[in-house]
């Protein structure tokens, strides 16, 4: 009985945080809605499947380094 009213408490919260985000995307103010939409298209699996999500590589996952090499081009001598 405790876990349902935790989960239903946090159904409603989630509920809650949706609807401002919808409230967001009317808000009158541009950067508002920009920010609202952005969180839309990163966050929501629509908006990854769309090409919106999160760069690979960013996920904090240890990535191998990568050997480079520079070769430096002398300018030409004037004559």
């Amino acid at each position: 009985m405790l876990a349902d009213a935790i989960y239903e408490g946090t159904e409603r919260a989630i509920d809650e945080a949706v609807q401002v985000l919808f409230d967001g995307l009317r808000h009158p103010d541009l950067s508002k809605r920009v920010a609202a939409a952005a969180y839309f298209l990163r966050h929501t699996e629509a908006g990854r499947r769309r090409g919106w999500g999160r760069a690979l590589g960013l996920s904090g996952d240890p990535v191998e380094p990568q050997t480079v090499t520079l070769k430096w081009l002398d300018e030409p001598k004037p004559n």
